[in-house]
């Protein structure tokens, strides 16, 4: 016991050493001095010795944002959540976003504890937490751009009234003047905010609108995503709506946003209704023949899932058509990714719509690594 106390002991003494490796190492071991010191001393001198004096290398900072995470017994449980949350909050003020991404990622897990169950004794816990999201939402850019990220993680299990507030926080970081906030926003958007899309439709869908048409190509970027995430879980006859948005992003003056929307084409046509993939086909027929090689390359590679979703013949032969006339591109990327979708697309289309389309595959032999990109394929698939 006395050698593990001096171990500990150590380890506390690391944690201010010149040595940058010395305290990362030291901090991966927090847990271990926590248990040691006990739940006390580990709020009352161990959290704010950290916090007091936050260390200047980014590696040290995203261990310790990573352990508070997982640290609500070493605290002495929910009741004392305070001593971890004023940490987190901290940190997720930084300018580092890899250290913030790991500070929310420990408020998730804490929010997730906090609101799990519904006492008197976390009653206290979940008020803090709330507070924190509201305090960052309307403080630095940083902080903002953390809260968008954790509203959600408290909207589901608060009462109508803070609903409203913190629906009201989201809806203004939405249209924030920084686009790092905006862009978080529109990331939350589509992952931790999707359970107020059920109630909060018309809002959410005008959000989506405006993320689409952004002057900034990033935030038009992640509008893509979001798109494809919003239609699982708003109602069909409101998906228009989404396909409106992803209209103006599939025609984006950005080749960048353009080639998200040929990335995540089948993503997005697999969450739609039979008779509105159809509605899409010009959209991916526009895609195959953008001006960026890159841009077609990556519709092409993911024809096969959308032909997996196209309701009839006629819409598969639409899209088949329209890969296989990249068979000649001037591109040799372009061709090879053509060859890789056309035998990944043979189990969703008919045998006789191949011979139709037999020319492709001439086409694509006149081409040294394309022919070698297609016989390997073959042969997998023997």
């Amino acid at each position: 016991m006395t050698e593990h106390f001096k171990t500990v002991k150590s380890m506390i003494a690391s944690l201010r050493s010149e040595d940058p490796e010395a305290r990362l190492n030291s901090m991966r071991g927090i847990h271990v001095i926590a248990s040691t010191l006990g739940p006390e001393r580990t709020r009352d001198e161990l959290l704010p010795y950290l916090t007091d004096y936050l260390d200047e290398n980014d590696e040290v900072l995203r261990v310790f944002a990573n352990a508070l995470g997982t640290m609500l017994q070493e605290v002495g449980g929910v009741s004392h959540v305070q001593s971890i949350l004023g940490p987190l909050e901290l940190l997720s003020s930084l300018d580092e976003v890899t250290v913030r991404d790991e500070a929310v990622s420990s408020l998730h897990n804490i929010g997730k504890a906090v609101f799990c169950e519904s006492s008197e004794i976390t009653a206290q816990a979940r008020r803090d937490f709330v507070s924190l999201v509201q305090r960052l939402g309307q403080a630095t850019p940083q902080c903002r751009s953390s809260a968008t990220y954790l509203i959600g993680t408290a909207y589901a299990h608060v009462n109508n009234t803070v609903k409203t507030q913190l629906f009201s926080l989201f809806m203004s970081l939405c249209g924030d003047e920084e686009i790092m906030v905006r862009r978080s926003a529109c990331i939350a958007l589509g992952k931790h905010m999707t359970t107020v899309a059920e109630s909060r439709t018309t809002e959410i869908l005008n959000a989506l609108a405006k993320f689409s048409r952004d002057a900034s190509d990033g935030v038009r970027l992640q509008a893509v995503e979001t798109a494809a995430a919003l239609l699982a879980v708003i109602p069909q006859d409101l998906h228009g709506s989404v396909l409106n948005a992803f209209k103006t992003l599939v025609s984006d003056s950005s080749w960048r946003v353009r080639y998200m929307a040929a990335d995540r084409f089948g993503k997005l046509a697999g969450g739609l209704a039979p008779a509105q993939v159809k509605q899409i086909m010009p959209l991916f027929r526009s895609l195959t023949q953008d001006s960026e090689p890159e841009i077609r390359a990556s519709s092409v590679f993911n024809m096969a899932s959308v032909l997996a979703v196209c309701p009839d013949v006629t819409s598969k032969r639409e899209v088949l058509l329209g890969g296989c006339r990249l068979a000649s591109d001037d591109n040799a990327h372009v061709r090879m990714c053509l060859a890789s979708a056309l035998l990944k697309s043979v189990e969703h289309t008919p045998m006789e719509m191949w011979t139709q389309h037999r020319c492709s595959h001439m086409q694509l032999s006149s081409c040294q690594p394309v022919r070698q990109t297609s016989a390997s394929l073959w042969f997998q698939a023997l």
